[in-house]
């Protein structure tokens, strides 16, 4: 790592911050969706721990009520309110307030999963990889977007990268305890949003990559018990109210098949490779990056190919259905990220070692014409 190094991550981190800090306040970012999420949150205070709605699945509401909470008692404390009644009155007259509460902590979600990204980067490819690939992360209006939003697809893509990180440390080490970690991490994550469960593709595959014994089948089942575990830690009464459970999630299901007003003649998979990947990197670094995950999905070792076939799976799955979003694909965007930093880090490689003057000027054009085309949606954004 060279003395700069350092530098340059916070720069990226800083950055990041900054792009996901502005005009956070704007009143008129609230979306439907958030709004329903904030109130849910909330009525978590007035109806108990069951929230009665499971077309999301309950973990980013259990995330968010300590931070309402906490905003209540100290509203209590400054005499702001005296009562659960004087803070709904509260909340009706300044909505943003609380809109503001579930940004900082989606905001603060957001910013670990650049600091995840680049752990990953940093731990299997070398630093170069790492501060490359969350430094894409930070100027992508999709991502910069999911942290300023109070909604839990954030925190979905937060608990995958930390999923992949565990996966990737247990095919190195082999300890067991990674792969329980990362069924642990899976759940929440698909207690967070549902489509995260396919990350147990993980669960399945990474054993038998690494060892291939009598014990692999007990991993697997322990793995698999672990991340069923972690659903239930963040959606428990989707074993305690199973009935109303069943009925939403078969609902949220069936929308894969229906299409919403506005989205008609979306065609999920070209929609993804065309429009959703181009805006959130720039077609600099989105044709970069698809050739990248080429590479890894055909050429790659284990690590590589297991994040590309994850994340190759997502796509296939998202992609059928008849509704098409940024947000659907968020896991995807991260390992994209690393293995469009690999590449250009294994391309540029001989350049480094031969001709190390003129390696810098070529990685940094690089990073000119694959940061800059996305940042100006960033900064709209």
């Amino acid at each position: 790592m060279s003395v700069a190094g350092p530098h340059w991550g916070l720069l990226s981190l800083g950055g990041g911050l900054l792009l996901r800090l502005w005009n956070i306040d704007y009143p008129d970012w609230k979306f439907s969706d958030e709004q329903n999420v904030i109130d849910r949150a909330l009525l978590l205070g007035a109806h108990g721990p069951n929230p009665g709605w499971f077309i999301y699945p309950s973990l980013f509401f259990y995330v968010l009520f300590p931070f309402d909470a906490a905003l209540y008692l100290a509203g209590r404390v400054a005499g702001v309110f005296s009562s659960s009644a004087d803070f709904a009155a509260f909340y009706f007259a300044h909505p943003l307030v609380l809109h503001l509460v579930g940004r900082s902590v989606a905001l603060i979600l957001g910013m670990g999963c650049l600091a995840v990204c680049y752990r990953i980067g940093r731990d299997f490819w070398g630093h170069g990889v790492g501060l490359a690939a969350a430094a894409l992360l930070a100027v992508s209006p999709t991502y910069v977007f999911a942290a300023r939003l109070a909604k839990p697809d954030i925190l979905m893509a937060l608990l995958v990268l930390l999923a992949c990180w565990a996966i990737l440390r247990y095919l190195d080490a082999g300890r067991p305890a990674l792969l329980v970690a990362a069924g642990l991490a899976i759940g929440l994550a698909a207690s967070a949003k549902y489509p995260a469960a396919l990350a147990g593709i993980f669960l399945l595959v990474a054993p038998w990559v690494r060892q291939r014994d009598r014990r692999t089948v007990v991993l697997v089942i322990v793995a698999v018990a672990a991340a069923g575990a972690g659903f239930l830690v963040g959606t428990p009464f989707a074993a305690l109210d199973w009935r109303l459970f069943w009925a939403d999630f078969v609902r949220i299901a069936g929308a894969m098949e229906r299409t919403h007003y506005g989205m008609e003649l979306r065609l999920g998979y070209a929609y993804y490779v065309l429009e959703v990947l181009p805006y959130a990197f720039g077609w600099p670094a989105a044709v970069l990056a698809l050739a990248a995950w080429t590479r890894w999905l055909v050429w790659g070792g284990a690590r590589e190919r297991l994040l590309a076939g994850f994340s190759g799976a997502l796509y296939g799955w998202m992609g059928y259905s008849r509704i098409a979003g940024d947000l659907y694909i968020l896991p995807v965007y991260p390992i994209l990220a690393l293995a469009a930093a690999d590449l250009v880090v294994a391309a540029t490689a001989g350049l480094r070692v031969g001709r190390p003057g003129l390696s810098r000027w070529v990685v940094g054009a690089l990073a000119v014409v694959c940061l800059l085309p996305p940042l100006p949606a960033s900064v709209q954004d």
